[in-house]
């Protein structure tokens, strides 16, 4: 008999795809909420909404740690635009939803 794996239910900024039971090396899908991106699939360098944590043989799931979905975050906008003039709001990274006031040169 394989190996169940207990729920995944901690909370985050997800959504857990349902499932009755998880056996060992099976995954699940996790889907982020809107405006917050995989932590995982940032630090490979992309952004992607959802991950895919795998049941392992100790009855857990691997990326199952709080913060596996993180805000979205814009680069700074003068890197994007040469044409923008460099202010404290151009000038860094802006968190999802959050505007910013853009003069030209």
């Amino acid at each position: 008999v394989p190996h169940t794996c207990l729920p995944y239910n901690h909370s985050g900024q997800h959504t857990v795809e349902a499932v009755q039971t998880t056996v060992c090396d099976q995954t699940i899908n996790v889907t982020c909420l809107e405006g917050y991106i995989s932590t995982w699939s940032f630090q490979q360098g992309s952004c992607l909404k959802q991950y895919h944590p795998m049941c392992t043989i100790n009855r857990t799931f691997d990326h199952e740690e709080p913060g596996q979905c993180r805000i979205a975050q814009c680069p700074a906008y003068t890197s994007v635009d040469p044409n923008a003039v460099a202010t404290l709001d151009t000038a860094r990274e802006s968190p999802w939803g959050t505007a910013v006031m853009v003069t030209c040169k």
